[in-house]
């Protein structure tokens, strides 16, 4: 009788699996299949198939991704330029995402670096610091928003957060 309850004790402990506050859960089957059709909420989660199958979490919460480029600006001068850009994967899309995109935070790099490329030439590095910063930023905002979805990730702002004036105009 003893080993019985320990039989379904143990059964009951293992047949749960966890999400951590802030987070998604994704079922990995144990051959490797991702289950698509369902994404598990925060909390416990209890079934027999857990002690096949494995959890992996995704941290939905908002994060920031800060980088410093540097690039001409449209007089050919020299100009870094540091891109905060604020962000969060999509809770609804974290399966997608794992079945699908190996290195989101890689891909999300070489987005803002395509779109600050795209942009920053086009300004003067006074302007980017003084009287175009809004604008510039607006911009990023907008190329970003249509390719980050691709990612399943959700854009929450776009802020240039420092512009190092060239040493000709400093």
């Amino acid at each position: 009788m003893k080993y019985l309850i320990f039989i379904i004790f143990s059964l009951v402990i293992t047949g749960c699996a966890s999400v951590d506050p802030g987070n998604r859960g994704v079922e990995v089957s144990w051959g490797g299949e991702t289950n698509l059709n369902k994404i598990y909420p925060e909390g416990l989660n209890w079934g027999l198939h857990w002690l096949f199958d494995d959890m992996v979490e995704y941290d939905c919460k908002e994060k920031t991704e800060v980088n410093l480029f540097e690039f001409n600006d449209i007089n050919s001068m020299e100009t870094k330029v540091e891109i905060s850009v604020d962000y969060q994967l999509d809770p609804s899309k974290v399966n997608l995402l794992h079945s699908k995109i190996n290195d989101y935070e890689t891909k999300l790099k070489k987005t803002i670096k395509s779109a600050a490329a795209e942009v920053i030439p086009k300004y003067g590095a006074v302007d980017l610091n003084l009287t175009k910063r809004g604008d510039v930023e607006s911009k990023l905002f907008n190329i970003l928003q249509k390719e980050l979805p691709e990612f399943y990730l959700k854009l929450a702002r776009v802020q240039i957060t420092d512009v190092d004036l060239p040493k000709e105009i400093a």
